[in-house]
């Protein structure tokens, strides 16, 4: 618990330690992530600086995102609930996502919302 406090501080990081993350996932300039406890993020994923992986906040237990193998979380992207993301997606940069993804997909934020093509 001392441990987890001093990479709060020192990183601006909280990754909870009931999650699962296979090796092979890639945190580049992790500076403001959150990955809640039930999430699991597979190898192969790639994550950016500000992405957010956790519960809606419903106040009710709504689950955690799954992500598959060879994902890129761009920076900013935030993902909630009970959701899963798909192999060899894409999530561009400050998307917020609440709905699953198929394999291979690519989603990015537009002018007034955001659109979901294949890769």
């Amino acid at each position: 618990m001392i441990l987890t406090r001093i990479i709060h501080v020192i990183y601006a990081i909280d990754i909870d330690f009931k999650c699962k993350i296979e090796g092979g996932v890639i945190i580049i300039h992790g500076v403001g992530l959150v990955i809640g406890k039930g999430v699991e993020v597979k190898k192969g994923t790639i994550i950016y600086h500000q992405v957010t992986l956790g519960e809606k906040g419903s106040g009710v237990n709504d689950g955690y995102p799954q992500i598959g193998n060879n994902v890129i979380l761009g920076s900013g992207a935030k993902l909630f609930g009970d959701i899963h993301i798909g192999n060899n997606s894409v999530v561009g940069p400050n998307v917020v996502l609440t709905r699953s993804l198929e394999d291979s997909k690519l989603v990015k934020f537009g002018f007034s919302s955001y659109e979901i093509k294949d890769k």
